[in-house]
C-alpha cells in the first residue's frame, strides 16, 4: 500500500471539511443557546389549589365562577373578589380549543386596545403555544395563554409590580434565561482556533515559521508588513474601534496577495472563519501586491520613453489592460456605509408602526449618513463641486440635528 501523502488536493479536501464541520459546530451551539434563551418560561399549567393558595396569602378572596358559568368548554374559572383585592386576577382552563381561542381574542383585545392613555405594549408569541400580552396606560393589564389555560390580570399603575410578581410566581410571565449564553464563549474559542490555524498556515505559505503567529505584538507586525507593506500599521490593532477596521483591511489584503478576486476579498472581511482556512490550505502562492499599480507602470513607460531607439515601439504598444484596484479608503467607506444603511432602515421600520417622531427621524438620519458614506454615491456627487465643498459642514449640521433629536424627542 502507498503511504498517504498530504498533497495539494488533500489539503483542499481537508480545508473544506474543516470549514464545514467547525462552522456547523458553531451554528449548532448558537441555535441551541438561543432556543434555551427564548423558549417559553411557563413550566406547567396552574392547578386550582395553587391559584387559590397564592392569592389567599395576599389576603385576596377567590371566587369560583365555574358554578355560574354554563359554558361546557370551561374546566376552571377562578377570579379575585373586587372587595377584598386591589387588583383583578382571573384564571381559566379549557377542554375545548375553539372556546379557548374565542376567550383569548377577547382578552387580547382588552389588553392591547382598551387601555386608556396607552404608553407601552408588549407582545410575545411562541407559535401560539405560549402567548403573552401586556400594556401600560391608565391601567396595567396582562394576559398569558399557555397550553389550555389563560391567566389575566388588571390593576392600576401603583400595583403594577405586585401584579407582575404574581404572574412571575405562577411562571406565566416570560423572563429570558440568559445562562445558556455562556455557551457563546465556546463559539468564540472555536473562532479564535480557526483564525490561529489559518494564520499559522498562511505564515508557512509565505516561507516563514508558523509559530510566529503565537508571538504577541510581533505576529501582527509581521502580517501587516507582508500584506500592507508597513509593520508599524499593526499598532492600530491596539486602538479600540479602529482595530476592527484595521483587521478588515488586513483580511482584504491577505486574500488579494493570494490572487483572489474582489468578491472573495470582500467575503474574507465578513466571514474570515470560512474563507481564511480555504485561502490558507489551497494551492495559491503569495505575491506582494503593491497599493498603486498604475503609477508604477506609468513611471516605467516614462523611463523607457527616454531611450531613443524605443520611441517608435512605445507609441505602437497598446495600453495594458489593468484590473481596477480597490483603494483602502473605499473599503473603509463600504464597511461604514452598509451597517449605517441597514441599521437606519431597521430603526425607520421599527418606529414607523407606532410613529414615534424621535425614532422615525433618527432612522432617516442614519440612512442619510449611510448614503453620504457610500463610495458609489460619493463618486457621483463629485460632479457637483458646491456639494463637495460644503459636505463637511452638512455633516456637522446633521450631527447637531441628531443630538437635538436624541435629547428632546421621544423614542
Amino acid at each position: 500500500m502507498k503511504e498517504f501523502e498530504f498533497t495539494t488536493n488533500n489539503k483542499k479536501i481537508f480545508a473544506i471539511l474543516f470549514v464545514i464541520l467547525v462552522n456547523a459546530l458553531m451554528v449548532f451551539i448558537l441555535i441551541e443557546s438561543m432556543y434555551h434563551v427564548f423558549k417559553p418560561y411557563a413550566s406547567h399549567e396552574l392547578t386550582k389549589n395553587e391559584f387559590i393558595g397564592e392569592l389567599e396569602k395576599r389576603n385576596c378572596k377567590v371566587i369560583d365562577k365555574k358554578v355560574d358559568n354554563k359554558n361546557e368548554g370551561v374546566n376552571i374559572y377562578l377570579i379575585t373578589d373586587e372587595t377584598s383585592c386591589p387588583y383583578l386576577v382571573s384564571y381559566t382552563t379549557f377542554n375545548n380549543e375553539d372556546t379557548k381561542l374565542q376567550v383569548a381574542r377577547a382578552f387580547a383585545n382588552e389588553v392591547l386596545n382598551k387601555n386608556e392613555n396607552l404608553n407601552s405594549k408588549n407582545t410575545i408569541n411562541f407559535f401560539n403555544k405560549y402567548v403573552e400580552y401586556n400594556s401600560t396606560g391608565k391601567y396595567f393589564k396582562s394576559f398569558t395563554m399557555y397550553k389550555n389555560s389563560i391567566l389575566y390580570g388588571s390593576t392600576d399603575r401603583q400595583n403594577k409590580q405586585e401584579m407582575m410578581n404574581i404572574f412571575q410566581k405562577f411562571h406565566y410571565r416570560y423572563i429570558p434565561d440568559v445562562s445558556p449564553l455562556k455557551n457563546l464563549y465556546y463559539i468564540l474559542l472555536i473562532y479564535i482556533c480557526i483564525i490561529l490555524i489559518s494564520y499559522w498556515q498562511i505564515e508557512k505559505k509565505c516561507g516563514k515559521k508558523g509559530w510566529i503567529i503565537l508571538v504577541p505584538f510581533y505576529n501582527y507586525y509581521d502580517l501587516f508588513k507582508k500584506f500592507l507593506g508597513n509593520g508599524w500599521l499593526s499598532l492600530t490593532m491596539y486602538i479600540p474601534v479602529i482595530n476592527v477596521f484595521s483587521l478588515d483591511v488586513l483580511h482584504y489584503r491577505m486574500a488579494k496577495c493570494f490572487s483572489k478576486n474582489d468578491g472573495i476579498c470582500v467575503l474574507n472581511i465578513f466571514l474570515p472563519n470560512v474563507f481564511l482556512p480555504l485561502i490558507a490550505f489551497d494551492d495559491s502562492k503569495y505575491t506582494k501586491v503593491p497599493f498603486r499599480i498604475r503609477k508604477n507602470i506609468k513611471d516605467k513607460t516614462r523611463i523607457n520613453a527616454n531611450v531613443p531607439n524605443e520611441k517608435k515601439e512605445i507609441k505602437n504598444l497598446e495600453k495594458p489592460k489593468l484590473k481596477k484596484e480597490i483603494k483602502i479608503s473605499t473599503i473603509f467607506k463600504w464597511i461604514l456605509s452598509i451597517p449605517l444603511l441597514v441599521f437606519g432602515v431597521l430603526v425607520f421600520v421599527a418606529y414607523l408602526d407606532d410613529f414615534k417622531l424621535g425614532g422615525f427621524l433618527f432612522g432617516i438620519l442614519l440612512i442619510i449618513y449611510g448614503l453620504m458614506a457610500c463610495p458609489s454615491i460619493s463618486n457621483y456627487t463629485k460632479k457637483y463641486p458646491k456639494y463637495t465643498k460644503y459636505k463637511k459642514i452638512i455633516v456637522v449640521i446633521l450631527i447637531i440635528i441628531n443630538l437635538i433629536i436624541l435629547e428632546f424627542l421621544s423614542f
